[in-house]
């Protein structure tokens, strides 16, 4: 830091203490934006992701009733293709099945990465907040010190004024 900061005559020249926590808080705040534009796609992938498996599922569940419709179909038709009946609603019991456990177990997948994402952004929200107490904590120190060497200064000041008066007063005494 003392490197970045170049000195004045009194200390720190405040002008690029506040030029050096305006380039922080802008590489903070460029940062900040990364992480979530990153999160941003993850959750946009995500929803995609999530109305694809619906569609899937929908088309799932319009196949469930059309083999439905077509065992009722063939029921009515004959009771010797009863047998394929009986096989056509084990079938569909069976992908409905599957198909339920399918979509919970996608539904897991996408509560978790959800989860995982509001996480992130938990912990990056208390990053921001540690990082704004430090930038705080730092100037108010800096702050404190700059009202400590403008005191130096001004009490310098009217001690060297002091002596000078005393010095000229000395001389004008000795002249006479």
């Amino acid at each position: 830091m003392e490197n970045q900061l170049k000195k004045s005559f009194f200390g720190y020249s405040k002008k690029k203490v506040l030029s050096f926590i305006g380039e922080m808080d802008t590489n903070y705040w460029e940062k900040l934006k990364a992480y979530q534009d990153e999160a941003e796609e993850k959750y946009k992938a995500l929803e995609n992701e999530k109305t694809e498996l619906e569609q899937k599922v929908l088309k799932l569940e319009q196949k469930i009733a059309e083999l439905e419709k077509e065992k009722e179909t063939l029921k009515n038709k004959s009771d010797d293709v009863s047998a394929v009946f009986v096989d056509a609603k084990h079938f569909a019991d069976d992908l409905k099945e599957k198909t339920k456990a399918e979509e919970q177990e996608m539904h897991q997948k996408l509560q978790a990465a959800y989860d995982e994402q509001a996480a992130r952004l938990l912990c990056f929200q208390k990053e921001i907040n540690s990082i704004k107490q430090s930038i705080r904590e730092s100037l108010s120190a800096i702050d404190k010190e700059l009202s400590k060497k403008h005191t130096f200064c001004k009490d310098t000041k009217l001690k060297f004024n002091a002596e000078l008066s005393l010095n000229k007063t000395f001389r004008l005494a000795e002249n006479k």
